[in-house]
C-alpha cells in the first residue's frame, strides 16, 4: 500500500533523512500588525511589526518499502525521536522554502493496523530566528535542481575533506622545540652531552580521511542523469531503467566502507539527500513520459492555437513551446507535437 501512496517531497531535519511529509499545513509568515482604534473613532488603524513566524504542522510517514525512502522504520524514525529530545534547534529542510531554523514543538506517532511496517507522526514545526540570519523565500519545487544543489555541496564537502588544513598541533610542536633548545642551553652550562638533532614528534593536523579518489563527481552524475531525461525519445520504460541504473550507482557508494566512520557522516546525509531527489526525479519523470500524448498539426499553427485545441486555453501556449522547442513562430502542417494527457 505504501509504494502507491502520493509522498510529497522529502524532507531533512538536522542531517537526519530523508523522510516523506504526506500533508503540512501552515500558519504566520505574513505581516503581523498591531491593531488599535480611538474612542468615537469608527474605523481603526494598524501598524506594521514584522512577519510572523512560520509554523509548519501536518504528517509525516515513516513506512518502509516507499521507493526514495530506506530505513524508514525504526531507524530513521528513532532517529528523529531522539533529535526532538536535544534542546537545540536545527534546520528543516522544506520542499517550498529551502531551509528552515527552528524545532519541533510536537512529534507524536500514531499506530495503526492498517501500517504493520511503520508509523505516521503529527508535528509541528516551528520557527526561530536563524542565527546565520538566513530568510525564507520560496524554492523552486524541482527535485533535479535540488540534486544539482545538493550534488555541489557534496563535492566541495569531499574536497575538503581532501584538502589537507592548517595543523592545529603546530603550537605544540613548537613548545617541544623550545624544550629541546632550552636543554641545549643547560648543556653549554653543564658541559653535559644531549642527543644531537632531536627528532620532533610530527602530529597530524586532524583526522583526514581521503574520500575524493572513492567517490563520483556527483554534479557529473546528476547532470548525465539530467541529460538523458531530456532525451525526447526516451520512453517511460527507459527512464525506469535508467533510474534504476543509477539507484543502485548511489547504493554501491553508500556502501563505500570510508563513507561509514564517523569523521564522513556528514557526507554520507548529503549523499543520501542526493540520491533521495535523484530518485523523486525519475519517478516524476516516468509519471511524465508515461502521460505524454502525440498530436499532429493539420496546417501550420502557432503555439497558442494548438494550446487552445489540446487544453481549450491559449495561455498554455508557452508549456507547448517548453516542451516542444521550434526556431520559428509557426508549427509547420504535419509537425509532431508532444504534450501531457491531463
Amino acid at each position: 500500500m505504501a509504494n502507491e501512496e502520493k509522498f510529497r517531497a522529502p524532507a531533512y531535519y538536522d542531517g537526519i533523512g530523508p523522510f516523506p511529509i504526506t500533508q503540512w499545513d501552515e500558519s504566520g509568515f505574513l505581516m503581523e500588525w498591531s491593531k488599535y482604534r480611538a474612542p468615537h473613532r469608527r474605523y481603526q488603524d494598524a501598524e506594521a511589526l514584522s512577519v510572523a513566524p512560520l509554523v509548519l504542522t501536518g504528517e509525516m510517514a515513516f513506512i518502509n518499502g516507499v521507493d526514495g525512502y530506506e530505513n524508514q522504520w525504526p531507524q530513521k524514525f528513532m532517529q528523529m525521536r531522539r533529535r526532538c529530545q536535544l534542546p537545540r534547534n536545527g534546520y528543516l529542510r522544506h520542499q517550498l522554502y529551502g531551509e528552515v531554523y527552528g524545532h519541533f514543538s510536537q512529534f507524536t506517532p500514531k499506530y495503526s493496523t492498517d501500517v504493520l511496517n511503520g508509523c505516521r507522526v503529527q508535528y509541528v514545526f516551528e520557527q526561530v530566528l536563524d542565527p546565520n540570519g538566513k530568510q525564507l523565500d520560496i524554492v523552486e519545487n524541482n527535485p533535479l535542481a535540488g540534486a544539482k544543489s545538493a550534488a555541489a555541496a557534496v563535492d566541495q564537502a569531499v574536497a575538503a575533506l581532501a584538502a589537507p588544513a592548517p595543523t592545529r598541533f603546530n603550537p605544540i610542536q613548537g613548545a617541544i622545540a623550545n624544550v629541546f633548545s632550552q636543554i641545549s642551553q643547560v648543556e653549554n652550562l653543564l658541559q653535559t652531552p644531549v642527543p644531537p638533532n632531536p627528532q620532533i614528534p610530527q602530529f597530524p593536523s586532524r583526522a583526514i580521511v581521503n574520500i575524493a579518489a572513492k567517490l563520483p563527481p556527483f554534479t557529473e552524475l546528476v547532470a548525465s542523469f539530467e541529460e538523458f531525461l531530456q532525451n525526447e525519445e526516451a520512453t517511460a520504460d527507459d527512464i525506469k531503467a535508467e533510474a534504476e541504473r543509477i539507484k543502485a550507482r548511489f547504493a554501491e557508494i553508500l556502501d563505500t566502507p570510508e563513507l561509514q566512520l564517523a569523521e564522513n557522516s556528514e557526507v554520507l546525509q548529503q549523499v543520501t539527500g542526493v540520491q533521495a531527489d535523484v530518485v523523486r526525479a525519475g519517478l516524476e519523470a516516468q509519471e511524465r513520459s508515461a502521460r505524454l500524448i502525440e498530436y499532429s498539426t493539420d496546417r501550420d499553427m502557432t503555439a497558442c492555437e494548438i494550446a487552445m485545441i489540446l487544453y481549450e486555453d491559449p495561455s498554455r501556449g508557452d508549456e507547448i513551446m517548453r516542451n516542444n522547442p521550434y526556431d520559428g513562430t509557426q508549427y509547420p502542417v504535419g509537425y509532431t507535437i508532444r504534450f501531457l494527457d491531463l
